[in-house]
C-alpha cells in the first residue's frame, strides 16, 4: 500500500500538464536516488550552492549561460532574481529588503500588462511595485521604451511568447525588449517556469539576451517539484545566490534544501542527455490511441495539435448527443478513481500526454467509453 493509499487518497490521471496543483511531473529513477544520496551527508550549503550551479551552466553549455543558481521553485525564482536586481551583493541592502528605503533606489519592475499573471506578485517580494505598461494585446517598444526610467530595476518578459508560441499577447519581441532594456541599463527578466519542451528554450532565451532566466525544476526538466533554476551571467547569478537561502535574505524562507539541489542536479544532466524526439513520438502515440478511442463515442469529435512542443488532443463535445456537457464530462472524469484530470475550457477537453504513464491513454477511453457509451 502507498503512503497515499493509508492516507486515502485517489491516485490521479495526469492529462492536465505539468502543474502544480497536480505536483509537477514524476521524477526518474535516477534523481530520486540522488536526493537520496545528498540526504546522507552534511555539506557546506554555500558552496554546494556555487558547485553545482556552475556545474549545471557547464552542463547546458551556452556562452550566454556562465552560471546558475538553484531556487525552491520558479515562483521563488521570480522573487531572488528582482531582489538581486534591486539589492546586488550589497550586504546592507540585501538586509533591508522589501524596503527599498535608501537613496536612488530602483524600486520599479517594467511588465506588459498582458503578462501580468497570478505568479507576477512574486516580483514585489524583493519590494519593488509593478509599472504595468499596454493593453490586453501587449505593449509596444515605445510604451516599454517610455515606462524605463532610473527608478527601474528589471524589465520583465513570459517566456512563452515568443512567434508562434504565443499564449499571452506580446508586440514587442525579448530581442526588441532586450535592447531598449540594456541601452538604459537596466537587466531583463524572463519568467520561462513551464517552457520546457522545447529543448533549445533552456539556452534560447539567454542567447537572446535575457539577463536572468527563470525555469521551474518540477516540470519539464522533472526535477524536484520544489526546484527552480535560474540562468545568467556570473555577477547577477552571484547575487541571486546572496539574496536566497540559506543567506539572511527574502529568500531565506524560501529554502532550498541539499536534496532538492542535488535532485535538480541530477535532473539537467538527464534532460540534457534525453532522447526528446523520443518523447515526442511518445506523447504522439498516446495522443493517437485517445483520439482513435474516442471516435466510436457519440458527440465526441477530436484532433491532434501541437502545442509548446507537445502533440496534444482536443475533444469537442456535443452536449445533445453525447448527453453530457463538457463541464459535467470534466467533473465525472475527476471524480472516478483513478481520478483523471484533463484541461476544460467551454465545449472542449484538451488531453495533453506529457505526463501519461503507460497505460494511461487507454484508461482515459476506457472511461470515457463508460461514462458515454
Amino acid at each position: 500500500m502507498t503512503i497515499y493509499e493509508r492516507l486515502g487518497l485517489r491516485r490521479v490521471i495526469n492529462a492536465h500538464g505539468t502543474v502544480t496543483i497536480l505536483g509537477g511531473s514524476m521524477m526518474p529513477r535516477e534523481v530520486v536516488e540522488a536526493m537520496d544520496e545528498a540526504a546522507k551527508w552534511f555539506v557546506d550549503l554555500p558552496e554546494l550552492h556555487r558547485v553545482a550551479g556552475r556545474h549545471i551552466a557547464e552542463l547546458i553549455d551556452s556562452p550566454a549561460i556562465e552560471d546558475a543558481a538553484v531556487v525552491c521553485g520558479a515562483a521563488a525564482g521570480l522573487a531572488v532574481a528582482t531582489a538581486a536586481c534591486v539589492a546586488g551583493t550589497d550586504r546592507a541592502k540585501i538586509r533591508a529588503l522589501p524596503h527599498l528605503d535608501w537613496d536612488g533606489a530602483r524600486d520599479q519592475v517594467v511588465i506588459q500588462r498582458s503578462h501580468v499573471t497570478g505568479f507576477a506578485q512574486n516580483y514585489c517580494n524583493a519590494g519593488p511595485r509593478l509599472v504595468e505598461v499596454g493593453g490586453t494585446e501587449g505593449a509596444t517598444p515605445e510604451e516599454i521604451e517610455s515606462a524605463i526610467s532610473e527608478r527601474t530595476a528589471a524589465v520583465t518578459f513570459l517566456g512563452g511568447e515568443l512567434e508562434g508560441n504565443a499564449r499571452f499577447p506580446t508586440r514587442t519581441s525579448l530581442a526588441e525588449l532586450v535592447a531598449l532594456a540594456h541601452a538604459r541599463g537596466v537587466p531583463v527578466i524572463v519568467d520561462a517556469a513551464a517552457e520546457l519542451p522545447p529543448a533549445e528554450h533552456l539556452r534560447l532565451f539567454s542567447e537572446l539576451g535575457a539577463d536572468l532566466v527563470i525555469f521551474s525544476g518540477g516540470k519539464g526538466l522533472r526535477g524536484p517539484q520544489a526546484s527552480g533554476l535560474i540562468l545568467g551571467k556570473h555577477g547577477l547569478v552571484e547575487a541571486c545566490r546572496l539574496n536566497n537561502n540559506p543567506h539572511a535574505s527574502v529568500g531565506r524562507p524560501m529554502k532550498v534544501g541539499k536534496e532538492e539541489i542535488c535532485g535538480l542536479l541530477r535532473a539537467v544532466e538527464l534532460y540534457v542527455a534525453r532522447d526528446h524526439a523520443a518523447d515526442i513520438r511518445q506523447w504522439e502515440a498516446w495522443a493517437q490511441a485517445v483520439l482513435d478511442g474516442v471516435r466510436e463515442l457519440d458527440g465526441i469529435s477530436g484532433e491532434q495539435f501541437l502545442a509548446r512542443g507537445i502533440p496534444q488532443v482536443r475533444l469537442t463535445v456535443d452536449e445533445r448527443r453525447a448527453g453530457l456537457s463538457a463541464a459535467a464530462l470534466t467533473t465525472r472524469l475527476r471524480d472516478g478513481d483513478p481520478s483523471i484530470w484533463m484541461t476544460h475550457a467551454g465545449d472542449t477537453l484538451t488531453v495533453n500526454p506529457h505526463n501519461l504513464q503507460p497505460g494511461e491513454a487507454e484508461h482515459i477511453v476506457e472511461r470515457m467509453s463508460d461514462l458515454l457509451g
